[in-house]
């Protein structure tokens, strides 16, 4: 089953394609989403 992304996490995941540059975000859900089309790295908020 394939999961489609839609609305800003889209737009954040091109610009973040198109720049070949590390996805960094607090959204867990949204990065399992994108897993192995880009690098990806999780946030933290404890230690921000």
């Amino acid at each position: 089953m394939k999961k489609n992304i839609r609305g800003m996490d889209a737009i954040v995941v091109q610009i973040a394609e198109e720049n070949n540059s590390t996805l960094l975000s607090l959204d867990k859900e949204m990065l399992k989403r994108i897993e192995g089309k880009i690098d990806v790295k999780v946030g933290d908020i404890e230690r921000i």
